[in-house]
Order: C-alpha cells, then structure tokens, then sequence
C-alpha cells in the first residue's frame, strides 16, 4: 500500500535548542526531581548519592530513542527494566518531562517535552509523549495521537466561521461539494463516521494507511503527521474505535487541518483543532517560524538533541592501548575503546588533529606530539614523538588517553557531553585547562561528576549542583539560590568552594 510521504525538511544543528530544566521521575534513584541546567553543570556528593545515575538518565533517554537499531532493546546495558524503575518496581513508568527554550531570529520560544516509558502491549516501550510549542499540543497516548491549538480554542464563533470560510474557499483546499464539511458539522457531530470515511479517501483520492503497524516502536518525534492520522479502508474498524476524524490537505502535505472528535478531549471547549501551518496562511502576523512545518522541526529538533548526547566515563586504557582497525564505529565509546580509531579518522579527513588537541599536546605535556603507525595485520595505533625518540602506547601516559578523550568528546558534542569523575588520572593544570575548553565550547551543555575539591574550587558556585538522598533514599539535587552573595560572603570569611561544600556551608546557604 502507498503512503505519500511529507517531505521532512530537518535542522542541521541542534546548537539553537538549550535545556533549561528537566523533571525526572522513577528512574533508578530518583523518585521525583525537577533539576535546572546551565552550560556547565557539576555534580557533587557522596557515593552512592546519585550523580552518575542522573548522567545515566540521559544515556537511557538517548537509548529509548534510538529506532535504528534492530531489534529495539534499549535497555541492554542494564539488563532488565527492574534495574533502572525507582525502587525496582515494574509497574511504575520513567517519566522525562524536558523544559527547552529555542533561539531564533533573536528570539526565544519555550519547548516542552515529555514521554512516559514502560510495560505496554506486552513490551517496554515509549507509550506516551506530550509535545507543547507556541500555541500547539501533540499528544499521544498509545496509538492515539490528538493535535489542539490554542489559538483556535480562544477563537470567537465568527471568527471560527470566517476562518472557516477562507478555508473553503481557498483554491489549492477545494474539493466537491458533495463532500464539503464545516467546523460546525463536525463539533456537532451531524457527520457519521462512516460518512468522515468516505469523505476523507474520497477527497485524497488515495488509499492511505495511518494505523501503525503495532510490531514498531516509534515516536512522535521521528513520525510525520501525515503518517499519524490517516488510514486506509481496511482499517475502517480501527478509525471506529478509535474516533479519528479525517483533515484537509494542501499540495500533498497533510498536515493543514485536523479535526478531533469531541469524545477524545476532556475539556468541551476543545473541538476544532487547526494546525499552526494553516494559521500562518490567513494569520502572517501571528507567527513567524521558518517556512517548513513546525510540528517536524520541532519534534526533529529535540530527538536530535537526543541522539547527540555523549556518555564518557573514565577510560578503559587496556582497551584504548590495543591497535585498532581502521574502519567500525566512529561514535566514542563511553570508555574510549575506540578512541584511536577516532583519531586516525579525524587526522585523515582534516589533515590535522583539532586545535584543542594540539594546544594541549604542546602547553601540558611538554610539546610533544602525535603520530600514527600500522601493524602487518592493517591495525593502527598511535605513537608520540618526544625528543627524537617514538614511543608506543603502552608506554604513553594515562592522562594523555584521559585528555585526548575529553577533547575528542568536545570535538563531537552537539548537545549534551556527561563526564562522570572528570578528575581521575588528571592533574590541576590540566582540569583548569579542561574546563576553560567546556566554558568556550558554543551549543554544548555539560553534565560533569566530581569528588574532587580541585574541581570544586576552579568552577563557579552556581554551576554546582549538590547531591544527597533523602530518608527515603531518594536522590534530591540542591543549586545554590544566591551564588553571587554567598561568593561574597566566603571571600570575606577566607573559605574556599571546596571548604564550602565540605562543611556543607554551601546547602546551609
């Protein structure tokens, strides 16, 4: 069966689209907590309070929303579902609620998602999603996807008709008059459903299919509507029950108008549901987005954010040392297995390894520099070049693998970098160096765990965000309310950050 497709005009980047707060809910330690983030976030607690499995959120957002892999097994790497629901308990959902804010054209408009994850129709999976921008809501819920607009619900009734009208009359919208509906018709329900059908396949002129295959797992961030809510006459007795009523179309693009059957919305003022791109054509002035349909950017926006989020924890350098073949996975790994691989590609592609590399290859470490060779069996392997002499890498450093895989991380990060225990197997000169690189670093957010007081002291006390567990053994997340004047108040007293957050003077403050 032929389905017409949406052309998709995706964002190249998802550099414009900034996290400001998330709420998570029932994720392995976190029974409910709203966190605020910034471009530089570091966490700092005891063990076992909960730091990395807020860096593991993420990485488990990032795997749920990953359709490529087949078969779907996002939770693999934590073995079961009982291993990352709040208190092992399977009955309960994750829930995700992100709060982003997107800049265009100088101006900033809030974005909010969320997704509830768990048992449903026999498997684990993504079974409801809320999408809230400018002045339209997607939800779905199950297999049941609803679209409102605000703006049409604070319509006046001759506003509603003279929209209406247009609409009608609008010379790439017209069809039959045997068929022609009106926004009354449908709130009042004076059209059956059987009539919606016909009406709908009639107009298209083709067959198309709308119920999803319920063998796929999917997301109202990689589906395009057109693919949502159209269906095919086979599916007559799925449009039944589930109550959906047929939309407009406009040059193949079927994303115009959409009308909800009233049974499906619990506020009785909600009946007509009218998607912003039919707005914009009889409203220019209300909004001004770019000219493709806001529903796919938007939804492509976040799940890129999504797919670019890096997950580095400390290095495996037994794995790192080994050669590597040139060709496999070029995303790094969390450990960095794979990080000479990387390395390799990027020197062939651009010549040379990335400023950032080179500057800290000459300012901490001596200025050496770096090389690649090759085994008879075609492995690769770097070498470094130290007065006169070539050294292979069981003999390099472990802050030298530990640096080069933090920058390559930068290198690569397009929305998220999590570093858990960024200290380890680095020393105060290069930490310093590290954090300079984050902080200049365009488009990226960082999440970063910490036990070290080196770490503490080189940061701002507004970008520290404390970590401890409740009496129920609930993780809670703690920012510093007034940064500036707690900053003031331990310079006059000689108090250092470390010593702050040590004598706990940073969560009294």
């Amino acid at each position: 069966m032929s389905v017409i497709e949406t052309p998709i005009v995706r964002p190249s980047k998802s550099s414009d689209l900034v996290l400001k707060k998330v709420r998570i809910q029932n994720f392995k330690s976190i029974k409910d907590a709203v966190i605020e983030i910034d471009k530089l976030n570091i966490l700092v607690g005891k063990n076992a309070s909960g730091k990395t499995n807020l860096l593991e959120f993420f990485k488990f957002v990032k795997k749920i929303f990953n359709f490529k892999n087949f078969p779907y097994r996002p939770l693999v790497d934590w073995w079961s579902y009982s291993n990352v629901v709040y208190n092992q308990d399977e009955r309960k959902d994750i829930i995700g609620t992100f709060y982003f804010k997107y800049y265009f054209e100088k101006k900033k408009i809030n974005i909010q998602y969320k997704f509830r994850f768990g048992f449903f129709e026999g498997r684990y999976q993504i079974h409801y999603e809320q999408l809230k921008f400018l002045d339209i809501k997607v939800v779905r819920d199950g297999n049941i996807v609803t679209t409102f607009s605000e703006t049409v619900n604070k319509m006046s009734e001759k506003e509603i008709k003279n929209l209406e009208k247009t609409i009608i009359n609008y010379e790439p919208l017209r069809f039959s008059r045997q068929w022609q509906l009106t926004l009354e018709d449908v709130i009042e329900g004076k059209i059956s459903r059987k009539k919606q059908l016909s009406y709908k396949i009639n107009f298209l002129g083709k067959v198309r299919k709308t119920i999803f295959n319920k063998t796929n797992f999917w997301s109202i961030l990689n589906t395009p509507l057109n693919k949502l809510i159209t269906v095919s006459e086979e599916h007559e007795d799925s449009l039944m029950e589930l109550r959906l009523i047929p939309f407009l179309s406009y040059e193949n693009r079927t994303h115009i108008i959409y009308f909800v059957n009233s049974d499906l919305i619990e506020d009785d003022n909600k009946h007509a549901v009218i998607n912003l791109f039919v707005l914009r054509k009889f409203y220019p002035n209300r909004y001004r987005l770019p000219e493709i349909d806001e529903y796919e950017f938007t939804s492509h926006l976040i799940l890129n954010f999504f797919k670019n989020i890096i997950f580095l924890r400390h290095p495996n350098f037994y794995e790192i040392r080994r050669p590597k073949m040139i060709q496999g996975d070029l995303e790094l790994s969390e450990t960095s297995d794979n990080l000479q691989r990387i390395l390799l590609n990027l020197f062939l592609k651009k010549g040379n390894l990335p400023k950032s590399i080179l500057y800290a290859l000459e300012h901490l470490f001596n200025g050496v520099s770096i090389g690649f060779k090759t085994t008879e069996d075609g492995r690769s392997f770097i070498i470094q070049r130290e007065n006169n002499g070539e050294y292979k890498p069981p003999q390099l450093s472990d802050g030298l693998f530990k640096i080069l895989s933090l920058l390559i991380g930068l290198e690569y990060s397009k929305s998220l970098l999590l570093i858990d225990e960024i200290e380890n197997s680095l020393y105060y000169e290069a930490l310093q160096f590290i954090i300079d690189e984050f902080r200049n670093k365009k488009g990226v957010q960082f999440l970063i765990s910490t036990h070290s007081p080196i770490v503490v002291d080189l940061i701002d006390l507004g970008e520290i965000i404390m970590v401890e567990k409740d009496v129920e053994s609930s993780t809670k997340f703690i920012k510093v309310k007034e940064p500036s004047q707690l900053k003031e108040f331990l310079a006059k007293e000689g108090i250092s950050h470390s010593e702050a957050w040590r004598t706990e003077i940073l969560k009294e403050k």
